[in-house]
């Protein structure tokens, strides 16, 4: 049996639940993509519903993590150190179904049915095996996701690979759907960061894909103080690492950007509120931004800016959730 055929038939295992909580925060992750179900603060909670049972396979649920390939790649093509690789699924994901649009968006790793490997009564790290990709995968590793909860009020998440036989990169990309709405008729939620620089974007694009360096902001940039986020919204940023967010009933969410910066020099962060109230939901992401690769490859920004694991590393995107509610 071939390896391709072998990590297709073990792509998707029985789903295991793991339930943790502190004061500030409360979450089920599932074994399914290495995703949260639901986060919650002081029993409220602050990410999008998803439907009652079993998690399907490819569900990106209230808060997944992408290793490696966070992008839209057109055509499904990705440049890295002078070459460009064509990305294909795996042979059990309906590809017309999961990338209509041709991109590779997201990569496919939250179609797995990840490995416990640890979990105590205040965390659990999954992992994702090497083994378990098809032969034809250009870029072999093992990935990480791990939640944990430390003191009473903090979340930390982490995003990572290892196992790489040859460099490679990974874009280690948190990709939150918080709720835009906590209640019927409510404003807004507001947003806080220190954001350095933006990627701007081609007049008219059909996608939001930088094509040249960032531009610097002035005064810490349009929510240097709380600002209500608007309802269109999908932009990246350089920041200082440290953003917030406020609902209206008084639920306040901190997030600091931990990253070494030996891994990775930048705090990139991703703002998106397209369609939040259709769909009820926002990103604050730390990772991206989502045409780093092209832009690296065309020198447009430093080749360090995109995170690369080389043979014997571990390499990690940490990021604090820090609940400030006293409710």
């Amino acid at each position: 049996m071939n390896v391709t055929t072998k990590s297709a038939l073990e792509m998707v295992k029985e789903e295991e639940l793991v339930m943790l909580s502190n004061k500030g925060f409360s979450f089920t992750a599932s074994s399914r993509g290495a995703i949260l179900r639901e986060l919650s603060i002081a029993g409220q909670q602050i990410t999008r519903d998803l439907v009652a049972g079993e998690t399907p396979a490819g569900e990106k649920g209230a808060l997944f993590c992408c290793p490696i390939f966070f992008a839209r790649f057109p055509g499904r093509r990705v440049q890295f150190a002078g070459h460009e690789y064509i990305m294909e699924y795996p042979s059990t994901i309906d590809t017309a179904k999961a990338d209509p649009n041709n991109n590779f968006i997201h990569g496919f790793e939250h179609y797995y049915t990840w490995d416990v490997v640890d979990q105590s009564k205040s965390h659990v790290r999954f992992e994702l095996n090497a083994n378990r990709f098809p032969s034809s995968f250009p870029f072999p590793h093992t990935s990480i996701v791990e939640y944990r909860l430390e003191g009473e009020r903090d979340l930390v998440i982490s995003v990572g690979i290892k196992d790489c036989p040859k460099p490679t990169p990974a874009m280690l990309t948190i990709h939150p759907f918080f709720k835009f709405y906590l209640q019927s008729g409510a404003a807004a939620p507001e947003f806080e960061a220190n954001l350095i620089s933006k990627f701007e974007y081609p007049p008219n694009a059909a996608e939001p894909m930088a094509n040249e360096a960032p531009v610097a902001l002035e005064n810490s940039g349009p929510f240097c103080s709380y600002k209500a986020l608007p309802k269109d919204l999908d932009h990246s940023f350089i920041s200082s690492g440290y953003s917030r967010i406020k609902w209206p009933n008084g639920l306040e969410l901190s997030m600091v950007d931990e990253t070494s910066p030996e891994v990775c020099p930048i705090k990139p962060l991703q703002v998106w509120t397209t369609g939040a109230d259709s769909r009820n939901a926002f990103g604050i992401e730390q990772g991206g931004p989502a045409n780093l690769f092209n832009l690296v490859a065309n020198h447009k920004v430093p080749a360090e800016w995109l995170p690369v694991c080389n043979q014997g590393q571990t390499i990690m995107r940490t990021v604090r959730y820090s609940s400030n509610s006293n409710m």
